[in-house]
């Protein structure tokens, strides 16, 4: 780009799934309000990225892997900066037997000290391999093996897998759950 002459500039806003003005003065900018990224037009009326918000996205460990899972586990509070998406991918292996079942859900905090269930899986797990879940507002379920959920995620909540069926020393599945958080 050569250099130009930033005169009667405008600046607008709009959603990121908004189409951007096409008759842009050069050095106008548009903020997406959802996203908090700007953009800045060029003298073509082009779009540039003039900066990315930092969106606190968040990955971890809800549940690290615990061999022979016979019992439900609980996660420790995480705490959802953005309040927005959260994906989950419940992974398990070295299945024994047959008729231990595993579910995953969402249990808010809501008064900083108890829970309520949000949310619970549409099935149950009984097999070897991984299963994910994505939930936030907008998403939507494509198929694929994901489990996509529209829910309000909230600030704080944890993740419960719960162990039904026979779950005993010859019935059950090695387990663990990971997350993200943002975008």
């Amino acid at each position: 780009m050569t250099v130009a002459l930033v005169d009667n500039k405008r600046e607008y806003v709009g959603l990121s799934t908004d189409t951007k003005p096409t008759a842009a003065k050069a050095g106008s900018t548009f903020v997406e309000t959802d996203t908090g990224d700007v953009f800045v037009a060029d003298s073509a009326s082009a779009w540039t990225v003039l900066r990315v918000a930092d969106r606190g996205n968040t990955e971890g460990t809800a549940l690290a892997l615990e061999a022979d899972t016979i019992a439900t586990r609980q996660s420790a509070d995480i705490t959802n900066p953005t309040g927005k998406r959260l994906q989950v991918a419940f992974v398990t292996g070295n299945k024994i037997g047959t008729t231990a079942t595993y579910e995953v859900s969402l249990e808010w905090k809501y008064d900083g000290t108890n829970y309520v269930t949000l949310w619970t899986a549409a099935a149950t797990v009984t097999n070897n391999g991984t299963v994910l879940y994505d939930l936030g507002p907008g998403v939507a379920d494509v198929g694929d093996g994901l489990e996509a959920v529209e829910l309000l995620v909230p600030k704080t909540f944890r993740l419960v897998v719960t162990v039904g069926g026979t779950a005993n020393a010859s019935h059950n599945m090695d387990t663990s759950v990971f997350y993200g958080l943002g975008g």
